[in-house]
Parts: C-alpha cells; structure tokens; sequence
C-alpha cells in the first residue's frame, strides 16, 4: 500500500461499542478502504454490520435495481424480545470526513422502547436529542446478505431482462468480472438483470458457452457486488459535488467463491474504493481472504482485520492479529510450535565471534546465530556481495576492521556486510594497543582478578613473544592471535574475558553503538523477510 498517491480522508472511522448484546466497551477501527470483520459464529460480526448501516440511508439514491440506498438493523439482525431489553444498546459512529455528519466528530445510536401496538418492541435511535440535525443521516448504504448457496437454475420461474448499464458500465463489469472469476471469453460476455420478487437481485451472464441459467452461486453473489459499485459510480454521477461516499456492507463475503476470487475481489474493492469514497466492511471466516487483507494492512489504515473472539459470554477485538493466532481459533487447534528463525552470521574466527557475543545486548543475540566460519576478509566481503546465491540470501557477514582497507566500493557499500569496532585495527590489535597505552595507574587495572596490572602485561606478554619468535614466527598479527588465546583462557582477564570487554566497550562505546544499532536494523529486515517467506510455505 505504500507509494500510492494520497487522497482527502472520507468515509466513518471507527463504531465505538459501550453497550449492545454481549459486546461492552469495544472501540472498532474502521478502515478507510476495506475492513474485515473475522471470527467464529456467534461473535457478533454480521450485528456489527447491522449497527454501521442504521443510522445511515439515502431514500431518494437507487441502486441499479431501483431500490434505496438505505438498510435497516432488521435487515440484518432480529432484535429478541427477552434478552434485548430498551436502553441497553448504546454505541457512536466516529466520522473521517465530518461533512457527512454536518460537522459532527461522532454521532449516538441508542435503542428505545416502541409502542405495545408496533410488531417491534425496541427501536434504534440516532442522535442523542430530537433537535434539529439529528436523527438518520443522508448518506448512502448498501447492504448485501451473500448467505444464497444455490444456484440460479434452482430458483422457479428466473427470468432475465437487459442490465440496463451504459457501453461504460458494461465495459467495467465485463473487466472486473473476469478478474475476479477466471479468464473469459469476454467479448461474449453480455450482463442480464434478475430482478425476482422474494429473490436477491443481481446481474448475471450470457457467454457463448452459456446462458444466465447455468451460473453459479458464486457468479451470482459476485454479480450483487458488481452490481452494488456501479449503483455508487451512477450516484456519484447523479450527485456531483453533493457526493460523500457511501458504504457497502457486505455480510459472508466469502460464501460460494473460490480462494483466488475472494482475494481478487478484495483486491478490486480497495482499488475502487478512493475514487467513489466507498468504504467496504465485509465478514468472513475464509482465512485465505483475512491472510490477503492482512497483507494489505498499512501505517494508513486504509484495510483493517478486525478478528472478534467470544470467551465467557463477552467479545473482545483483536486488531490485524497474526494469521497462526486466526487459524488456532478458527479451526478450534492449538498454536503451532514456534518456528525458531535465527539470522546467520558469519564472520572470520573464534576471536571474532567472542566479541560479537559479547557486543550484541539480548535482544538482537537472540535474533542471531553467529558462526566462526574460518575465512578471510575478502572472501567474506566477496560472498557478501553474491546475492544470486540463494542459501547465502539471509546470511550477513562480519569481518575484522583491518581487512577491509582499500576495498572496492561494491564491498565496502554493501549493506550485508559489516566492520567490527576497534578504531580500524583487528580485534586482537585494538586489545593488545588498548592494554599498552594504559597508564599503570588507572584504576581499570583494578578490573582484572589476580593483581593482573599493567607490569604483568608487559611481563607476559613478551615473554610469550620471545618464545613465538625463537620458534620461528614472524607475522605480527599471527602472534597478537596466540597472545589473546592464550592471555584470555588463563583467566587474567575474568571469566571468558569479561573484565577485559567491559574496558574495551568503554573505550569503543561510540563505535559498538553504531554498530548494533545498524547490525540490528538489517538483521530485523532480514528477519521480515524470513518470515514472509515461511508463511509463503506453509500455504
């Protein structure tokens, strides 16, 4: 959802719930595009739909089958005459665009009691006054019940008459229909109206394989939804400047469609959604849909997944939660065991694992698998580079700060690849010349066990470079290596050498900063990346 272009906000954005039923004290978000609404049976989902559509409907705006834009809670929902008590149904719409609600940020919904004459004991009010302003708002709303899992052909006596849409509309819903079903034939695509009395009306297809009377269910319910965006492009038409929006409601969005057609249809409502201010709430139980709409979910909240749980008679809301938390619930099965994903790390030896284990606080330590792979700097830097080597694709790489001098810029600019501290010098070095230009008296040698101080330093560490140097060695960094080896497994240095990093972290403290926080930064991105991919695996 990033990179799009931004547009003004429109449409409600949230159903504030104090009281209704068995939901208490419930805020829902509403997405600006598209928000689903998931959850087993009996949470309330398709009551929650209800609630959004009440205090709205546009009596004068038609849809394409000449009905009004407007629905009731008794479309929706049946109000029960021993549990649903007048005055126990209180809850407020909150606006984005609060021209809608003649300027008001939020609007009241309550339940009164009727007349003993009325066939209805109760009634939902809107507006918390009977002044002026009050009352149901202007706006319009469409709500479509996709609970039909028959076909056409069951219903007695269907007929079809021309859809009555404009080359424009045709043109539209030949091309979203296709998108969302399968690829057709579609210059032999011709929409036909059903209109039935007793029936849902929706807007069918004859191909040159088949009649209206041969579509399915799904072709059915998917033509009520096509139908339902292009009665809200001929109002935004009608209306002009005077256009607001409007709202679809669409309860069991997923009934008779396919998993490629629910995701193709969800993809085509938010893409339809800014141009006609549409706002979208739909409920499901299909995970492939919450999964998809779970990708789209953005820092804009254009698409929400809101996932309604019943525990002990109360519903609670869950906000865009992982998709292992809706499949454990939904299929009613314990979580999963957690996959561990660990990023690996590679860097050149022993001693540079020792100060990375050291360096990295927990909370990256425990993202990281840090392995002592024994190769040099350019052949780290060089597989740093490789990106087409798949099993290398989630490696980052580490080498010592002396071997990267003089690289070429292709090495030195990769963002897998990364220096340890130490001021430019290897690890051992920046140790040894920490340890030498030590004054004697600062009170850091007070850190070492064993009244290890700066003259013992200078003692040992010559005596073990005369011994090195008469068995022939040579290289210098080769002796500071044995030098640290051996210096840190006697112990004068602490428990695995921890007095020894606590000065040299002093020492570095700017440099190990930097380096954990970008180091965490990339391994975090690798780690998304790592988890998308499993997720990709598991389908």
């Amino acid at each position: 959802m990033a990179g799009r272009k931004r547009t003004e906000p429109y449409g409600l954005a949230s159903l504030e719930i104090e009281r209704f039923r068995n939901m208490h004290g419930i805020a829902i978000p509403l997405g600006q595009r598209v928000t689903v609404i998931a959850g087993q049976n009996g949470t309330g989902k398709s009551t929650i739909l209800g609630m959004l559509g009440q205090p709205f409907g546009m009596v004068s705006a038609r849809t394409v089958f000449g009905k009004a834009c407007k629905t009731k809670f008794t479309d929706i929902f049946k109000m029960s005459p021993d549990y649903d008590k007048p005055g126990e149904h209180l809850y407020y719409v909150d606006f984005r665009d609060q021209s809608i609600s003649n300027g008001r940020q939020h609007i009241q919904v309550k339940s009164y009691s009727r007349k003993p004459s009325d066939k209805s004991h109760i009634r939902l009010v809107t507006g918390a006054t009977r002044n002026k302003g009050e009352g149901n708002i202007d706006f319009p709303v469409i709500y479509l019940g996709m609970r039909r899992v028959y076909p056409v052909g069951e219903i007695a006596n269907p007929e079809a008459t021309s859809s009555e849409l404009d080359d424009d509309e045709t043109r539209k819903f030949i091309s979203w229909y296709s998108r969302i079903m399968v690829p057709m034939a579609t210059s032999e695509m011709e929409p036909v109206k059903m209109t039935k009395r007793g029936q849902k009306e929706t807007l069918l297809v004859n191909t040159g394989q088949y009649d209206y009377l041969a579509n399915s269910a799904g072709q059915d319910n998917l033509g009520q939804i096509l139908a339902a965006i292009i009665s809200f492009q001929r109002l935004k038409d009608d209306l002009g400047e005077d256009y607001k929006g409007g709202l679809l409601l669409i309860d069991e969005v997923d009934a008779t469609l396919f998993p490629a057609s629910q995701v193709g249809l969800l993809r085509l409502l938010a893409s339809v959604s800014p141009e006609l201010k549409l706002q979208v709430v739909m409920t499901t139980h299909s995970t492939d849909l919450i999964e998809a709409a779970s990708g789209m979910v953005g820092k804009d909240g254009d698409v929400e997944v809101i996932y309604l749980k019943s525990r002990g008679g109360a519903v609670s809301m869950e906000l865009n939660p992982p998709m292992d938390s809706v499949r454990s619930d939904l299929l009613i099965e314990p979580l999963p065991p957690v996959k561990e994903l660990k990023v690996e790390i590679w860097c050149e030896d022993d001693e540079a694992k020792w100060f990375l284990s050291h360096m990295m606080p927990r909370r990256l330590s425990s993202k990281c698998s840090v392995q002592s792979v024994g190769l040099s700097c350019g052949e780290l830097a060089e597989l740093a580079t490789r990106d087409a080597i798949p099993a290398l694709k989630n490696v980052l790489f580490v080498t010592d700060a002396d071997g990267v001098k003089g690289a070429p810029k292709r090495i030195t600019g990769c963002s897998r690849l990364f220096v340890l501290p130490g001021g430019g010098s290897s690890p051992e070095r920046s140790v040894h010349d920490l340890l030498l230009n030590l004054p004697d008296d600062d009170p850091s040698w007070g850190s070492f066990p064993r009244n290890y101080g700066k003259q013992q330093f200078v003692r040992l560490r010559n005596e073990m470079e005369d011994d090195w140097r008469g068995n022939g060695g040579k290289e210098a960094r080769k002796f500071e290596k044995l030098w640290f080896r051996r210096t840190k497994r006697s112990g004068l240095w602490g428990p695995n050498g921890a007095a020894l990093y606590g000065i040299w972290r002093v020492a570095y403290a700017s440099e190990v900063s930097a380096f954990c926080e970008e180091l965490e930064r990339r391994v975090d991105v690798v780690l998304r990346r790592m988890e998308h991919s499993l997720s990709l695996d598991d389908r």
